[in-house]
């Protein structure tokens, strides 16, 4: 019994009582009656021995000590498997924290690299586009290990949407041809032209799956060798293969493939590469409802096999249109008043400078960070916007926004920032900032966003004036504003959605509401109503970016598309005719 207790119990006390008990219910009865002798101790050879209760309390002693030897071993053991596995953990953070924080450094190099590329002169059209589709590389890259760190924590979410799955893989191969014929690989594309299948899920999603498996096909052949891209059929469901003839994976990493930053111990992997695409391509292909799978073998070759769930479309998808949008726009100001002065919060030296130069029409002031900031504003009363990086150093763009509504200061805020987070950006404009931008942009886009904010505090102060009022609460934890944004971005999709409906919603006048969104933002509530839904609109872009307009206008109540074209690029700075499939 004293020894099985080392089973069940840590306890020291409890285990030696065990030990006591057990040997008085196992001696005691024997040397009174005798009844409890057992066959073990009327052994021939010497049974005075085994008799002898010193003997047995040895013997008993012995066999507690053995297993409680054992037991202490096996914790040790198991503390120590603890230890090791905690610590991998923590180290497999650290390398995604790692990534994380690398990924959001490069954006500001980025943008400033994007933001001078627009400056060449078009007889150097190639040497720009060459700049630009690095740029895009690098922000692959950076979306692959953002993305990666979503669905760790569970946050990465996915538009679902008609695509043509046929069409997506024609449009990959073209973009990648020209790497295969660099190294002198082979593709062959099998998919008969004809064939037309679709999937309800997220294009930029499912063209990075496709795009890393012949990215990485095309890694590990070598030249003179091939690559075969198949596409089949099947009820519901559809199937993409890629067959190389690569040096394949060895059996010992095959279990190992799909895990995040794994490479194998090859001259190819040596090369190159972050160790994400392929754990992020399995996980994407789940969250589609699908798998991912492969079959190798070493020196031979690999095949990867997709399997994701089709759909029937009564009416077909129009093929999309290869011509880019210039996101570029700019309006007609003939301003004779003073400069406007802008503070521009961004510890990033090279940033301030291109930010200087970007903003030549305006007075700038820069400041490291926010503290920095914060005291810039106490002093001088007539700064007319804001332009603050959201990660900094001693106060970020978030403490900053806190202690200008602490201090009262109500200078507008547009929060420029390399997190691209869909949370974190409701956050921001549902809480009343005016703005925001994500690293890297378009330096056009910046200029537009700075003029409409401009001119929205125009009409603020010229309401204010004119009504002799005075602001009673800024926008930061101004839960009213909250709860108006909240309830526009849900219901704006409902046909006729209208200023009384968010009267009647939030159970407000329409007099309260034109007078709190005029002096605390300088919109009307129908202007505020088109903000709201043109940022809705932009949330949807940024998730789907290859969204049909049928789908978007459908999603923010609007009906016509033209003017919701000329609205967005005067809002944004953004063209989108020729980005948004038309049906």
């Amino acid at each position: 019994m004293a020894p099985f207790s080392l089973i069940f119990f840590n306890s020291r006390f409890v285990i030696l009582g065990h030990l006591f008990f057990s040997f008085a219910c196992f001696y005691v009865p024997h040397c009174i009656t005798g009844i409890f002798e057992l066959a073990f101790w009327k052994l021939e050879a010497n049974p005075a021995i085994y008799r002898d209760p010193f003997t047995k309390f040895i013997v008993f002693l012995f066999s507690y000590l053995i297993m409680s030897y054992f037991k202490k071993q096996n914790a040790k053991s198991e503390a120590n498997l603890v230890l090791k596995n905690r610590d991998l953990e923590e180290s497999k953070k650290n390398q995604m924290k790692f990534f994380l924080n690398v990924a959001h450094e490069i954006r500001t190099p980025l943008t400033i690299i994007q933001g001078n590329a627009h400056k060449i002169p078009e007889r150097n059209n190639e040497l720009k586009s060459q700049i630009l589709k690095q740029v895009d590389s690098l922000n692959e890259m950076v979306y692959d290990i953002i993305n990666a760190e979503k669905l760790d924590k569970n946050l990465l979410q996915i538009k679902r949407n008609p695509v043509n799955i046929t069409h997506l893989i024609f449009e990959v191969i073209e973009e990648i041809t020209l790497l295969y014929q660099q190294k002198g690989v082979g593709l062959i594309n099998n998919i008969p032209s004809n064939l037309k299948l679709y999937i309800l899920g997220d294009e930029k999603g499912l063209k990075k799956i496709i795009k890393n498996l012949l990215s990485n096909a095309l890694k590990f052949t070598d030249a003179s060798k091939n690559v075969y891209i198949e596409l089949f059929s099947n009820q519901d469901q559809c199937l993409l293969k890629v067959i190389d003839e690569g040096i394949g994976i060895e059996n010992k990493d095959q279990p190992k493939i799909f895990t995040r930053f794994f490479q194998a111990n090859n001259s190819y992997d040596i090369a190159g590469g972050s160790g994400i695409g392929l754990s992020l391509s399995y996980e994407m292909a789940k969250l589609h409802g699908g798998t991912l799978s492969f079959k190798s073998e070493f020196e031979k070759g690999t095949t990867f096999e997709l399997k994701l769930p089709s759909i029937q479309l009564q009416d077909e998808l129009p093929e999309k249109r290869k011509t880019k949008p210039i996101a570029s726009f700019k309006e007609n100001r003939n301003n004779s008043n003073p400069l406007k002065k802008i503070l521009v919060v961004e510890d990033h030296l090279e940033m301030q400078e291109y930010l200087k130069n970007l903003l030549n029409e305006f007075e700038v002031i820069i400041a490291q960070n926010g503290q920095e900031a914060l005291s810039l504003l106490e002093k001088n009363k007539d700064i007319d916007v804001v332009l603050s990086d959201y990660m900094m150093p001693i106060m970020d763009g978030k403490s900053l926004v806190a202690a200008m509504h602490k201090e009262n200061i109500k200078t507008p805020i547009l929060i420029v920032s390399a997190l691209e987070d869909q949370n974190l950006i409701n956050e921001i404009l549902s809480n009343g900032i005016h703005d925001f931008i994500a690293k890297p942009f378009h330096p056009e886009e910046l200029k537009v966003r700075i003029h409409n904010i401009l001119d929205r505090e125009l009409e603020k102060q010229k309401f204010i004036s004119e009504e002799d009022q005075t602001p009673t609460h800024t926008l930061i934890d101004n839960k009213d504003i909250l709860k108006i944004y909240n309830f526009i971005y849900e219901n704006c999709g409902i046909n006729s959605f209208s200023v009384e409906e968010v009267c009647e919603g939030l159970k407000v006048s329409k007099s309260t509401l034109y007078r709190r969104l005029k002096s605390e933002l300088g919109f009307s509530p129908s202007g505020y109503i088109k903000e709201v839904k043109l940022q809705k609109s932009k949330n949807i872009l940024e998730n789907n970016p290859e969204v049909s307009i049928k789908y978007i206008l459908n999603e923010i109540g609007w009906t016509n598309s033209t003017y919701f074209y000329d609205t967005y690029q005067k809002r944004f700075g953004v063209n989108l005719r020729e980005k948004i499939v038309k049906i």
